[in-house]
């Protein structure tokens, strides 16, 4: 499992754009932050406000035992998203 892109500034208003994707083997879930209900290729987390800093932020991806798995870092790149996979 690898972050494979993190959309932390998209149009409108954040809180309801913003997502992680998660890839494994080729296949992907977006990880939102806002409510709605969960999917086979979409899960959310239920925030009301937006998690994701527009000036710069890390994602770090975890096991359920804390051990960490991957991490994305990026800036402010006037896009508003940033793939994390080479």
């Amino acid at each position: 499992m690898r972050i494979a892109k993190i959309v932390y500034d998209p149009p409108g208003y954040d809180a309801e754009g913003e997502y992680v994707q998660l890839q494994n083997a080729g296949a992907a879930v977006n990880v939102w932050v806002r409510s709605g209900a969960d999917t086979a290729t979409d899960l959310f987390w239920g925030k009301d406000a937006a998690v994701w800093n527009n000036d710069g932020d890390t994602a770090t991806l975890k096991t359920a035992a804390g051990a960490v798995v991957d991490t994305c870092a990026y800036g402010a790149n006037g896009v508003g998203e940033v793939a994390c996979l080479p």
